[in-house]
């Protein structure tokens, strides 16, 4: 009898062991773990562009914690660095959704404020996040600034001649009070921030003190790092609303007329992949010749730029053989507009990471209507000018494209 009890006593034992031995699921990893950079990592800057405008002078953060935002141009992206100038380390969050932007448009009186939407912006400081700073430490990121400075029927921000304050961290809140008939304003240093100082180890005794010595104190902990403004060049009129109505003359081909022209008349700023959309308008540039042509948007292709690099959309027309009826007589100046629901034209999963994708449209037109006596357009058209379509959320995880 002892025999069988003491097996399946070290029965048990292996059942507890085995169970045990199995692994935990692992924690979540960042999503795009912040690393410090290195010198020569920086992509150079356009030539030819014009000198920036002077920004006006502004007091710079009260801290040891510095912040650079660099353009480039509109042809590249963006760059921000946040560095240790101090002589002690510490610990930064370093979410690229804490950047942000105040913007003096020419001819506005009131600075605007580029802020990711609330469904991204984050409410705490996220530990994945986390990085320590040692003095003379510095960490960056490259991005687009159309993800903060949103706009899906082109720039109204930024654009050629503005000034551009770059933010980093959550807004400031301040209390309001009177002393002797004089207004003052309090910074009230509550939680999250931004940079806060390294935390110590507590040992027995040591961590009831620790409780009152790591108190929040304006010189150590922030809620905001403040950067040094930069101007933008001529070169960004390219991004402007206007830019996006401006009627080039088109190149000549074979085609007997001015080649009809394709442009990208907004994006949208969708809460999920399954409502982004985006405007395409075909024109007739001729001004004495109708256009005949066959314009269905499931003969429109995409190529879509975001967050995980280079994606195309290339959807089946439903009718490959038209109608006479099918064909759309536009006469000269006029145009035809369609919208596009993109989650129904692209693969799937092309926009369920959170973040900016730009969007540039494509029309084959192989059917001249010949067998009906017509004389279509045939060729292809490309839109010269991307548009600009923000996701707020999705499957996968927020995180900037590595360009």
């Amino acid at each position: 009898m002892r025999p069988l009890v003491l097996g399946c006593l070290l029965a048990v034992a292996g059942l507890a062991t085995n169970a045990a031995a199995v692994p935990k699921k692992p924690l979540k990893k960042p999503i795009e773990p912040p690393t410090k950079i290195v010198d020569g990592d920086a992509p150079k800057a356009d030539a030819g562009d014009a000198a920036e405008p002077e920004p006006e002078e502004t007091q710079p953060a009260p801290s040891e914690v510095e912040l650079s935002v660099k353009q480039h141009g509109p042809g590249l992206p963006w760059s921000y660095e946040i560095k240790n100038a101090g002589e002690r380390p510490v610990r930064v969050a370093a979410d690229p959704r804490l950047l942000w932007f105040e913007v003096q448009v020419p001819g506005k009186k009131k600075r605007r404020t580029c802020r990711l939407p609330a469904e991204l912006f984050p409410k705490h400081a996220d530990k994945d996040f986390s990085l320590m700073l040692r003095p003379g430490e510095r960490f960056g990121q490259r991005f687009d600034p159309r993800l903060y400075c949103f706009a899906a029927g082109g720039q109204t921000d930024l654009v050629a001649g503005a000034i551009v304050y770059p933010r980093f961290g959550w807004p400031k809140k301040f209390k309001t009070s009177w002393k002797g008939g004089k207004k003052l304003q309090t910074q009230i240093l509550q939680a999250p921030f931004a940079v806060t100082p390294p935390e110590r180890p507590r040992r027995g005794k040591k961590q009831r003190r620790a409780k009152h010595t790591n108190l929040p104190k304006q010189e150590t902990h922030l809620k905001l790092v403040e950067g040094k403004a930069l101007g933008l060049r001529s070169a960004y009129a390219g991004w402007s609303k206007d830019a996006l109505h401006d009627e080039e003359k088109p190149e000549q081909s074979d085609w007997d007329a001015p080649e009809p022209t394709l442009t990208m008349q907004t994006g949208s700023d969708a809460a999920a992949e399954r409502l982004a959309t985006v405007k395409v308008k075909l024109k007739n540039p001729s001004k004495d010749k109708k256009l005949v042509v066959y314009f269905r948007r499931e003969l429109l292709s995409f190529e879509v730029m975001g967050p995980d690099g280079l994606k195309s959309c290339t959807p089946e027309p439903r009718t490959r053989f038209p109608e006479a009826q099918a064909f759309t007589t536009l006469r000269p100046g006029r145009s035809i507009s369609v919208v596009s629901r993109l989650v129904e034209l692209c693969p799937r999963g092309t926009f369920d990471r959170p973040g900016l994708y730009l969007i540039r449209a494509r029309f084959d037109s192989k059917d001249d209507g010949a067998q009906f006596g017509l004389q279509g357009f045939t060729g292809r058209i490309v839109a010269e000018q991307p548009a600009t379509v923000r996701i707020r959320g999705g499957e996968k995880p927020f995180r900037l494209p590595r360009r």
